[in-house]
């Protein structure tokens, strides 16, 4: 028999709305309980906060509460079966706390219910039995103790106990919301479910619990413990709730967490369902047919997240988030590359054959994400499944790595119906992808193997385990460097993918260290299936065996160091949409030795991109089809030279692609050298094939250098930027333009060092070729029509050795059959520009075109073209100085030479020649040679003695010449130098030369010649000066010649006793006309003379324009001078007054070896007085006088006749002295009103009016 008290206090009782009545009333109330021992509670009770009303009810105990937070003390607490307690409790959120302050357990075999949240604390330990139900909001069973003041689940709750004791549950716990168990070791083998809160069972002897959040649950550390072969948590039941933790203190158990059974989270509004399996420092085990899922209401995935020092996933193990719409997220070991800040990381994941782990979407959606991960060692042998929705979505993505080592040997599959592949990564610290079997680790016992154990901290993943790989997932293979391990990923042996179809995946390999490519690695991936090849170095990536990857969407390879192609290995890329190719330091492709050159080739491509601080370009960059090809260095980009001692194409150092653009950006310099080992050592950027259509764009910060090699009978080591080369070629068009955005220094094109066909060039070039070629392409800036931007001196150097030429245009020579077309047009713009040619036989220095035909009958056209070259400071142009061998020339313009009589035809077709010098310019011609070392501006055919050959149509040029400083053209002891612009007369075409200061031609021994097929203007802003040696200088015009001169004109030519040469201007139609600001000077055989059936016209004292006067401008004709037409004709010469001219037959000798004009002898008539050959006071008259010839005098002895106006001739340019109106001023004085009067006189009555004045005196 017990008694039981049970205080009851009233303080306020409403009876009605109408008063409220106050009262106190203590009852004690006396139950006299018989047969109390059926009862499992039969026990000392006591309420030590809030108010209780315990009732005794069938088959058991009701208690009441009528307080939020109460607490019983008992001094045991058990249900036997068929027993009951309920409490009830006000609200669903008020808290029984349950003390048992005995020294038994507590079991539970019967039913513990209540309509709200129980504790129930026993630190001896709680059994809850088979048959046992317990049905309550919330369920809070500890054996850890619980301070009072802590018991709020507003508050933090601190928990601690240190015995040994448990939670067994073998029945039934139903919550509507949250259950905790929390114990030192913890059993579940039945059921424990919540409707709408979460299951947390915590295995430790310290834990804090906060009120909030999603991480509210703490293990306390201990020190650490030699771990007891007990398990923290052992799950064989069922745990279904929203969100489910597994927590385990993981130093203290030999098995933190030991999960067979079934967890289960159902997420629901609002609260996503989530598992969590965690034991820091600790194992955690699932075996048999241990499942672990999680899905949401709304049709996603939930998420599962096993977190342990040590992880196995054994068995038939599953893990479940998939879901209609996928988003499913699975993180074994931590999270994604071991960073994820919400997880720690294991240090070994392993999981087993059978184990499988699912994240599809099933319907619509993208696959979800896995993370396998640890710090140290992971192994997975198991199935994972992130698909995309059968109706829509993308693949998901899976991650299984290890920082130290990896063994993969499972399955994936990121698959997707109706969207893209997912991707797998694969992150250890070392890894081997070869044909041998899986290492770095071993299983032991069961089949398959349960248990892993790390031996190596490199890993290894068989070539068919990859490829079942990709077949199913985009693979992403990752490493970092840790355990003494460098972080490389290597391919050992020979490996071979082809995609099994359209799901093929793309494989991804990142490594903290190298990538190595040691054996041959070919890659076939699907079309359909945009899969891409992405590679991803810390330091290096070295390609030492060849690499070959067909219908990739894109590869992408990026090293933070060097990246390098061996010798002997080949890059093959076919059918790629996109090649990008990144060093942080270096980008190499070697050429050495005897093996073939390393070589990228990607033809069927649509572009290839590389960019490093520096790159250097040995072997070879090829795409024969379409394709884009663009080099990025931050510093330099060399190419060439080749060290191969190899034949053939193995030698060669190029950069090209045959449809498409090449753009070359370098930060410093851009250098292409020939090399000097072998034959056809030459660095091309271009294309040397046939039916090229391909654009070359320049970038460079400081120096663009080519530079010519060869050695001794080495040969075709040149350095050509453009298409073409050395012979070989079909019937083929070469075309492009070359596009210089800027180079910021100098621009060096070098031949010196060439030999044997070795040249120098940036233009399209064709060499010992017999076929019919056409090149066409623009060398110009980055707009059509703007100049190439040089920002420093441009430098053109031919070589010493036969054919070591060196041209900024298009040409070539040894053309020996077949037709060449060149067009396009160049414009290039520096500061000082020097073009040198070379010594020896074809060796030219050209801005322009230059062909040179050799025996055979081939026709060469040069069309549709201008050229344009601007110095900033001084211009430069010199022939070589060879000797018996030949010179090369100096060319700006266009020229066609031959060594071969037998050649069919040459044409030039060239609408504009341009050539601006804001300093000054110089020509200097060959030395010692009377073959090729000419110098010439302009466009010409020539044979090698310089003469004009039948041309083939109408060839036809503008060529301007603006010079703002000294204008030298200077033929020395070899060669003509010419300034030409065609070779036969077109109407229409202008030779206009003009300078800021002198125009100086001097004729050493060959001639100095300016030859216009039209008309020619010059316009000199100081002195124009022609001197003969042995042979002639002269301005020579088709049609009608101007010039201007703003000082002196000197024309002297040379006799050395035996023969002479003159220094002429002539013109062989239309009128000549020279204005000489001060004095013209005809030397010792100087000469004047039109040969057709114009008119000449000769002006001195022209140095104010636009002003009356009579200045100290001179005419003078030495001995051996001449001023006429062929024929006769007319010729005026306009001076400045009689007495400062000297003409050396004036006082009567009749010998035309004093001088003659106009084929006739020059005789002084009397003073003032006019004649058909003298007239006075007079200034540009075209009505009068001229045949044979009429010498017009400015000066009158009586100032009151004044010629005031004048008509200018109508073949003259309007800037003579004064213009004149058919008319003159007549002034006389009138004695009938003793005053000066005026009067109009037309020209033909001038002299009466003048001889009636005359008599009036």
């Amino acid at each position: 028999m017990k008694l039981i008290c049970i205080a009851i206090y009233i303080d306020k009782v409403y009876i009605s709305d109408v008063f409220l009545m106050k009262i106190n009333i203590i009852f004690l109330i006396l139950l006299l309980i018989v047969n109390a021992g059926l009862f499992a509670n039969d026990c000392n009770i006591q309420t030590l906060s809030g108010k209780t009303l315990v009732s005794k009810v069938e088959n058991g105990l009701e208690i009441k509460s009528f307080d939020d937070n109460v607490i019983i003390n008992w001094d045991k607490f058990n249900i036997n079966e068929n027993e009951i307690i309920n409490f009830v409790q006000p609200h669903d959120y008020s808290c029984v706390l349950n003390r048992i302050i005995g020294q038994t357990k507590t079991t539970i075999l019967g039913s513990l219910l209540s309509n709200g949240k129980v504790f129930l604390i026993n630190p001896n330990g709680i059994i809850i039995g088979k048959n046992a139900q317990i049905d309550v909001d919330s369920f809070f069973a500890s054996t850890l103790d619980l301070k009072e003041v802590d018991f709020n689940f507003d508050n933090e709750m601190f928990l601690e106990g240190h015995l040994d004791t448990s939670i067994i549950n073998l029945g039934k716990i139903n919550a509507k919301n949250d259950v905790y168990l929390i114990s030192k070791t913890i059993k579940n083998k039945s059921q424990i479910e919540s409707s709408c809160g979460d299951i947390n069972l915590i295995a430790s002897t310290k834990v804090l619990i906060k009120p909030e959040g999603n991480n509210n649950i703490f293990i306390l550390s201990e020190d650490k413990e030699i771990p007891k072969e007990e398990v923290g948590i052992n799950n064989s039941g069922l745990l279904k709730g929203v969100k489910i933790k597994l927590i385990s203190n993981g130093n203290i158990y030999a098995n933190a967490i030991k999960h067979t059974g079934k967890i289960e989270s159902n997420g629901i509004k609002n609260i996503d369902g989530e598992v969590y399996l965690v034991a820091k420092e600790g194992l955690i085990q699932t075996k048999k047919n241990a499942q672990l899922i999680a899905k949401n209401e709304n049709s996603t995935g939930g998420q599962v997240n096993i977190l342990a020092d040590e992880i196995r996933l054994e068995g038939n193990t599953l893990i479940d988030v998939s879901s209609k719409i996928g988003e499913g997220e699975v993180n074994i070991g931590g999270g994604y590359q071991g960073k994820d800040q919400r997880f720690f990381n294991s240090q070994m994941t392993s999981v087993s054959k059978n184990v499988k782990i699912n994240s599809d979407a099933i319907i619509n959606g993208n696959g979800g994400k896995v993370i396998l991960w640890s710090d140290g060692w992971t192994s997975f042998l198991g199935d994972i499944s992130s698909r995309g929705g059968s109706e829509n979505g993308d693949g998901g993505f899976i991650e299984v790595s290890g920082l130290k080592n990896l063994i993969y040997r499972g399955r994936v599959n990121t698959k997707a119906l109706n969207g893209k592949i997912g991707t797998l990564l694969l992150d250890p610290s070392d890894i081997t992808i070869s044909a041998a079997a899986t290492s770095g680790g071993a299983f032991d016992g069961g089949s398959p193997t349960d248990t892993f154990t790390p031996t190596l901290a490199v890993a290894n993943i068989l070539n068919t385990d990859l490829t079942a790989a990709l077949d199913a997932a985009n693979v992403v293979i990752d490493t970092t460097s840790a355990f003494g391990s460098s972080g490389d990923i290597s391919f050992t042996a020979v490996y071979t993918y082809t995609s099994a179809g359209t799901a093929g995946g793309s494989l991804t390999l990142n490594a903290d260290n190298d990538i190595n490519i040691n054996s041959a690695l070919t890659l076939t991936f699907d079309v359909s299936s945009l899969a891409n090849l992405n590679f991803n170095a810390g330091n290096d990536i070295l390609i030492d065996a060849d690499l070959n990857v067909d219908n990739a969407n894109n590869i992408t390879m990026v090293a933070g160091n060097d990246f390098t192609i061996s010798t002997t290995n080949t890059f093959d890329c076919d059918n790629v949409s996109s090649i990008q190719l990144t060093a942080g330091a270096t980008f190499t492709i070697a050429n050495s030795g005897t093996g073939v050159p390393g070589n990228i080739d990607f033809s069927l491509s649509d572009n290839l991109g590389i960019t490093a601080n520096d790159i250097t370009i040995l072997g070879q960059i090829d795409n024969s089809f379409i394709g884009d090809l663009s080099l990025t260095a931050t510093n330099d980009i060399n190419i060439g030279p080749s060290t191969n001692v190899s034949t053939g194409p193995n030698v060669q150092s190029r950069v090209s692609t045959n449809t498409g653009t090449i753009s070359v950006v370098a930060g410093n310099d851009l250098i292409l050298t020939g090399g000097t080992t072998d034959d056809e050592q030459f660095a091309q950027i271009g294309r040397k094939a046939t039916n090229v259509n391909c654009d070359i764009h320049l970038t460079v910060g400081r120096d663009l250098k080519l530079i010519a090699g060869g050695l001794g009978v080495n040969t075709d080591c040149f350095a050509l930027i453009g298409h073409g080369g050395s012979g070989g070629f079909s019937d083929s068009s070469m075309i492009g333009d070359i596009i210089i955005h800027n180079i910021g220094r100098n621009c060096i094109v070098d031949a010196r060092n060439g030999v044997n066909d070795s040249f120098a060039q940036i233009g399209h070039s064709a060499m010992n070729d017999a076929n019919n070629l056409t090149f066409s392409g623009d060398i110009r800036g980055p707009s059509a029509g703007s100049y190439a931007p040089i920002q420093g001196d441009l430098d053109i150097f031919a070589g010493d050795e036969n054919q070591a030429y060196a041209i900024i245009g298009h040409g070539g020579s040894n053309i020996s059959g077949g037709t060449l077309t060149l067009s396009g047009d160049i414009l290039v713009q520096a500061n000082n520009i020097e073009i040198e040619g070379g010594d020896s036989q074809d060796t030219a220095a050209v801005v322009g075109f230059r062909v040179r035909m050799s025996a055979g009958t081939p026709a060469v056209t040069i069309n549709n073209s201008n050229i344009k070259l601007k110095a900033l400071d001084n211009l430069l142009v010199k022939a070589g100085t060879g000797s018996a061998g030949g010179g090369g020339p100096g060319l700006i313009g266009a020229l066609i030479n031959t060594t071969d009589v037998t050649r069919t035809s040459a044409f030039i077709d060239i609408d504009l020649i341009d050539i601006k010098c804001l300093g000054r310019t110089t020509l200097l011609g060959g030395v010692t040679n009377p073959n090729e070392n000419i110098i010439l501006l302009g466009a010409m055919t020539a044979d090698l003695d310089s003469v004009l050959i039948t041309t083939l149509g109408t060839s036809r040029s503008n060529l301007n010449i603006d010079i703002e400083g000294n204008f030298s053209a200077i033929s020395r002891n070899g060669e003509t130098v010419f300034i030409q612009n065609g070779t036969t007369t077109t109407a229409g075409r202008t030779l206009n030369i003009k300078t800021g200061q002198d125009f100086f031609m001097m004729a050493e021994s060959k001639g100095v010649q300016v030859n216009a097929i039209d008309t020619a203007v010059l316009d000199i802003a100081q002195d124009l000066s022609l001197l003969s040696d042995t042979e002639q200088c002269i301005i020579d015009a088709q049609n009608t010649l101007n010039i201007t001169v703003g000082r002196d004109v000197d024309l002297i030519g040379h006799c050395d006793g035996s023969s002479f040469t003159r220094a002429t201007i002539q013109n062989r139609a239309g009128n000549l006309s020279i204005k000489a600001g001060r004095d013209i000077t005809l030397g010792p055989w100087g000469e004047i003379a039109n040969l057709g059936s114009g008119e000449i016209a000769v002006v001195v004292d022209n140095d104010f324009p636009n002003k009356w006067d009579i200045g100290s401008g001179s005419f003078f004709m030495n001995v051996h001078t001449e001023v006429g037409r062929s024929g006769g004709g007319i010729v005026r010469i306009f001076t400045a007054s009689r007495s400062q001219n000297f003409i050396t037959n004036q006082f009567g000798t009749s010998t035309f070896v004093n001088g003659a004009i106009n084929n006739n002898v020059f005789t002084q008539g009397p003073l003032f007085v006019n004649s058909a050959i003298e007239q006075w006071a007079t200034y540009f008259s075209s009505s009068f006088g001229g045949a044979p010839f009429t010498i017009f005098y400015k000066d009158f002895p009586f100032p009151s006749i004044l010629s005031l106006f004048g008509q200018d001739p109508a073949f003259l340019y309007p800037d003579y002295e004064l213009f004149y109106k058919p008319f003159y001023i007549y002034l006389y004085y009138d004695p009938l009103i003793r005053l000066p009067k005026q009067r109009k006189v037309p020209w033909n009555q001038l002299n009466e009016k003048i001889d009636l004045y005359k008599s009036q005196l």
